[in-house]
């Protein structure tokens, strides 16, 4: 299993999945580490990014 090349993290909280309503960090795998992109003011916000990114990924799409 590799690594995820998107990602989002709570911004100053342990438990991604709690706290929906807090702001998220946007982060891209660079082939060496989680660059930061940008953020998001809650957790649907963040998820629709990285589908979006997933979607513009997808050689099928």
């Amino acid at each position: 299993m590799g690594i995820s090349p998107v990602t989002n993290r709570c911004a100053g909280c342990d438990a991604v999945h709690l706290r929906a309503d807090e702001p998220r960090v946007l982060e891209e795998w660079d082939d060496f580490t989680y660059q930061v992109v940008g953020t998001a003011p809650n957790l649907v916000a963040a998820k629709d990014w990285v589908a979006e990114l997933t979607l513009d990924d997808d050689p099928a799409a």
